[in-house]
């Protein structure tokens, strides 16, 4: 069995946000995901978002994005993209475990998280279910996944 990546997420500045914006999806995602310009757009405009850059062995490898939402005080996943050509290796899967540890961190009185995915986005969905989220319904065009924080 392989082991899983070791990730860090760090924060977005000076030195790496050319190469957050050179994050790409996969050509079918692209309707699935903002690409990270646009998310870091939305992170400026509404500060509770908490943009990270995902990082391993050699350089980055993906984005996210968490916020505690404005209408229901949950934590939210806003958004989550691994690039296209390290798709595969757990690094998604690792990426939700480390968010998932800071977003407890940061706000240790909410005893649950939620993500909002497209129905179409199967393999997404078959993450976040693998790391213990389970559906709650559709939540407009979206299918609402929660799970209680570690």
């Amino acid at each position: 069995m392989r082991r899983p990546p070791t990730i860090v997420l760090e924060a977005i500045g000076r030195d790496n946000l050319d190469d957050v914006l050179a994050l790409r999806t996969a050509r079918d995602q692209r309707r699935f995901v903002a690409d990270n310009a646009t998310s870091l757009a939305l992170a400026y405009a509404l500060p509770e978002c908490v943009p990270r850059a995902v990082r391993s062995a050699p350089g980055l490898v993906g984005f996210v994005m968490w916020a505690l939402d404005r209408d229901d005080s949950c934590p939210w996943i806003y958004r989550l993209m691994i690039d296209r050509r390290r798709q595969g290796r757990g690094y998604g899967r690792a990426t939700v475990q480390a968010a998932l540890a800071a977003i407890a961190a940061s706000w240790p009185d909410r005893p649950r998280v939620r993500i909002g995915v497209h129905p179409e986005n199967a393999d997404a969905i078959n993450l976040y279910r693998s790391t213990g989220f389970v559906d709650r319904g559709m939540l407009g065009r979206e299918i609402l996944m929660e799970r209680l924080l570690p």
